[in-house]
């Protein structure tokens, strides 16, 4: 049997394996990270928002030169999702290379928050040592390496969720679904996290779901206030689409059908052309299949959680 220490050395050897490739899959230097997207992105977009602005009725393509910043990838339109935008704003009042690293800064607090107490959450039982090494392994990653290069917000999004269901598990805030609250305010930050509304119902029923619906409406019920329900119809009919094109164009994007496209063009040693038609395909094969193991396993913890709750049917058990 593979013992925690052997584990752990392990863990640390395929870390800094990991590290090396990462590293050298990243070709900014560290001097300029501050002024590429996705962080150059958001603070375009934020600073708009700051200035009472609609980011997403015109390109913001040329407004990078401005702020001393660098469209790598040629963002032509702002594509946060207003919540996001809002919650951004804060670091705008800071130079963008201030910003950038107290933003990275948050990222970290989430991802750690996520890892350890991630493994509660899911019932690992792992010495101090063992998760610091999970910790230390995990931030080797090429996904989270690029994530912080990029300075994206799915570190700070994952510690609101993780956070969310530890507290659920911990009953902290139970009266009041808190825990159905901080996943429907991660909910709120990128759209991807949409499949969470089954998570609270599943686990809440009307309870939790409602307190995930105010948790996720709370920064849009605020810009709704401050700009009006033209913020959100530029936001649907100018940002999603232009969301859509983008991710196609990238091969499918932060997706798993994006994900399988670069991995055997990676094999391969060639870039493959994928259609859009194809894409689209692999999307929703994998979105089904994603959807289909998360419902299993909701259904399991339900039977489980019944089986706990139902008296034991054992005539010798008083």
């Amino acid at each position: 049997m593979l013992s925690e220490n052997r584990f752990r050395s392990i863990l640390l050897g395929l870390a800094i394996a990991t590290l090396i490739v990462s590293l050298r899959s990243i070709e900014v230097p560290l001097s300029k990270v501050h002024q590429l997207n996705d962080f150059a992105h958001y603070y375009i977009t934020s600073t708009l928002i700051r200035q009472g602005k609609n980011p997403y009725n015109a390109p913001i393509s040329g407004l990078y030169e401005g702020f001393d910043l660098i469209n790598d990838v040629q963002i032509e339109r702002a594509t946060n999702p207003p919540a996001l935008a809002l919650l951004f704003v804060p670091f705008t009042f800071l130079s963008p290379l201030l910003g950038f690293w107290l933003w990275t800064a948050l990222q970290l607090v989430g991802i750690v928050l996520g890892i350890t107490w991630g493994v509660r959450v899911v019932g690992l039982e792992l010495t101090r040592a063992t998760r610091f090494s999970l910790v230390i392994a995990m931030f080797c990653m090429y996904p989270v390496v690029a994530h912080l290069q990029f300075g994206q917000a799915q570190g700070l999004i994952l510690g609101l969720i993780v956070a969310g269901l530890y507290c659920r598990q911990q009953a902290v805030g139970d009266r009041y679904a808190l825990w159905a609250a901080m996943l429907g305010f991660a909910t709120a930050l990128k759209l991807f996290t949409w499949p969470l509304v089954f998570v609270a119902w599943w686990y809440g029923g009307i309870r939790a779901l409602s307190s995930l619906m105010g948790g996720g409406s709370a920064l849009y019920l605020l810009a709704f206030a401050v700009f009006g329900p033209e913020l959100y119809r530029d936001f649907v009919f100018e940002a999603l689409p232009y969301v859509q094109h983008t991710l196609t164009v990238f091969n499918g994007g932060n997706s798993i059908a994006g994900a399988v496209v670069h991995t055997l063009g990676l094999l391969s040693g060639d870039s493959l052309e994928v259609t859009s038609s194809q894409l689209q395909l692999l999307n929703l094969v994998s979105s089904l299949l994603l959807l289909a193991i998360v419902g299993f396993e909701l259904y399991l913890g339900r039977q489980v959680t019944r089986t706990q709750r139902s008296p034991s049917s054992d005539p010798l058990v008083i």
